[in-house]
């Protein structure tokens, strides 16, 4: 069964650094965004190991129109826990987090490889590819919270 709860942001850093960015110390991962008043900062855990992460923070989307777009960063699940709704009940918390404190728009930057995640779960990609440093092509998605 798993289990999503509110976390420190802080908690997030190692699972993060496995996940998506390797290349970073686990100090270099702390962002401001970890203490914007609304962060929601959240880890999925099955049998008490944590095994995804996600934070949402209000931040405007480029081009959006949306009275309280929020931003969704750092969903990572351990790779021997995906595809079996862990990155789903993140995203899930993720939106009840954002609406409850007046959201009404969710988006994110995409890695290529889990835009069909985002596409499931009712996202749309806004303009063109990009490519990051270290981790790759991207693009933005977003959707109604």
């Amino acid at each position: 069964m798993i289990e999503v709860r509110p976390v420190p942001a802080p908690a997030t850093r190692p699972l993060r650094q496995r996940v998506l960015r390797p290349h970073q110390t686990l100090e270099e991962l702390a962002h401001p965004w970890e203490a914007l008043p609304g962060t929601g900062s959240f880890a999925a855990f099955v049998d008490g190991v944590m095994v995804g992460t996600a934070v949402v923070f209000p931040e405007s989307r480029p081009g959006s129109t949306s009275a309280g777009p929020w931003r969704l960063v750092a969903l990572a699940v351990d790779p021997a826990h995906r595809r079996r709704g862990v990155g789903a009940a993140l995203l899930e918390e993720c939106r009840d987090h954002v609406r409850s404190n007046g959201g009404d728009e969710v988006w994110c930057h995409a890695r290529l490889g889990v835009v069909g995640f985002y596409e499931d779960a009712g996202f749309v990609v806004e303009g063109e590819e990009w490519s990051e440093d270290h981790t790759g092509p991207h693009v933005l998605m977003w959707r109604r919270a």
